[in-house]
């Protein structure tokens, strides 16, 4: 059952993952075309919704009400899963698992690291204090941003989610620049950067091995600091020119820094991304920007347009794991016995084993701990003339001897026998309620790992 949990688990953070990377792939698409008409509006807001698809598991979800199927007002599922395919996805969640557990450990050393960092800073004096209290009046700004002055900062950077600070180099200051650099910063703040800094880095952690949620990252990141770009020398409240911005940006890009902090944004991050953001910016002109309403529409068509592209990535993922489990299925059955040693025992036979009636909750599978000589059954459930029940089971000890089958309506049991690994597929010949049953016949306890499923 754990096993099974685990198995779960990966398969449905891997389908997330999945519906993510079609989503952002499609965003990319128009990111292009969207870059080219300096529609930078739309290109941040739909940027962030593309995490949704991270997030929210609508693959994961699709396949499973596909599976389940109702029959006399009760839900059934009637998907199998191979043990094969069960324990390579328990397998591929440890892995993941590793991982996850070595991010969660490098957060811990980057808190640290930059407590340490910060510790090695003191207060802003009055008139850098003064100048930050008149932008933050003027951005609006609902909380207050302390000031630092750090002898091991570099070049500025901003940290912090509930207690925002900004780190300045030791160093005497052009009030003009200052003001440009604290307005950046700022920026940042009003924006909130800080916050989806965070909330991205934690979802990185679940989604580490897929490297498209790093470019995504990237690129929300990157389109965060071209939008502070933009408010600081087009919007309403800009203080200063596109030329006397990037001057004061490549002044401070002149020296290269070697921290790497989790969780802060700098005034610059590398010369291909200044290059970058300079090009965006030319030329740019806030009143060609869409209207609200517009940005609107168009984020519910992409957001519509992405949902349906990723249900027919769902389909095909389903049709393939469908053609994954009969694979393994028939590999199953074939270090089994085949339907040529099937056994009928007439209804009414009395062979004097104890036998147990488990609840199976509408799962097509279960672990079972048989003690010897004894009998665990499945719940009834409903079959339909014609249609087959397909079972396997995993035997531990290998070298144990088990008797597995079905029982029909009117109590005949049909079974095949053998050791390890069964698989087998019985005729329906009657409409009723069929139950699925392992008979140890060893004397000791064995494990049974069963699966069964209608077809």
């Amino acid at each position: 059952m754990a096993w099974t949990i685990l198995s779960s688990w990966f398969f449905g953070v891997f389908l997330t993952s999945l519906t993510g990377t079609v989503s952002y792939f499609f965003w990319k698409l128009l990111e292009f075309v969207m870059e080219r008409k300096k529609q930078f509006r739309w290109i941040v807001f739909s940027g962030k919704l593309v995490i949704i698809f991270y997030l929210v598991p609508v693959i994961y979800l699709y396949i499973y009400f596909s599976e389940l199927h109702v029959d006399k007002n009760t839900y059934v599922r009637m998907g199998f899963v191979s043990p094969i395919l069960l324990y390579g996805a328990g397998i591929a969640f440890f892995l993941w698992f590793v991982g996850f557990c070595f991010g969660i450990f490098r957060y811990f050393i980057q808190k640290r690291n930059l407590k340490l960092f910060v510790s090695c800073s003191v207060p802003a004096d009055l008139q850098i204090n003064r100048i930050k209290d008149e932008i933050e009046k003027r951005l609006a700004l609902k909380q207050s941003v302390a000031v630092r002055l750090n002898y091991q900062c570099i070049v500025p950077v901003v940290m912090g989610v509930r207690k925002p600070v900004i780190l300045l180099p030791e160093q005497e200051y052009d009030q003009k620049k200052l003001r440009i650099i604290l307005e950046h910063e700022l920026m940042h703040v009003k924006h909130r950067d800080l916050f989806w800094k965070h909330f991205l880095y934690w979802i990185s952690k679940v989604h580490w091995f897929n490297y498209s949620f790093k470019c995504l990252t990237d690129d929300i990141n990157g389109w965060n600091e071209t939008y502070c770009d933009r408010d600081a020398c087009y919007g309403e409240m800009s203080i200063c020119t596109y030329e006397e911005y990037f001057d004061t940006i490549l002044e401070n890009a002149r020296v290269k820094s070697n921290e790497k902090l989790l969780f802060t944004m700098h005034l610059y991050e590398n010369k291909k991304g200044i290059k970058r953001r300079m090009v965006r910016m030319r030329h740019y002109h806030a009143s060609k920007e869409l209207r609200k309403v517009v940005v609107a529409l168009l984020t519910v068509c992409f957001v519509g347009v992405s949902s349906v592209t990723a249900f027919a990535a769902g389909e095909g993922v389903m049709n393939g794991y469908e053609a994954l489990t009969d694979t393994t299925e028939n590999i199953l059955a074939e270090t089994g016995v085949s339907g040529e040693g099937e056994t009928v025992i007439p209804p009414g036979t009395d062979d004097g084993i104890p036998e147990i009636e488990m609840p199976n909750r509408a799962r097509t599978y279960m672990e079972w701990n048989i003690p010897g000589d004894t009998k665990y059954k499945t719940g009834a459930f409903w079959v339909t003339k014609g249609q087959k029940i397909a079972v396997t089971a995993l035997v531990s000890p290998t070298n144990k001897f088990i008797n597995m089958g079905i029982v029909e309506p009117d109590g005949t049991r049909r079974q095949v026998s053998g050791m390890s690994a069964l698989g087998h597929t019985f005729e329906v010949n009657y409409t009723g309620g069929y139950a699925v049953f392992v008979e140890n016949r060893a004397s000791s306890e064995i494990t049974v790992q069963l699966m069964y499923a209608v077809e």
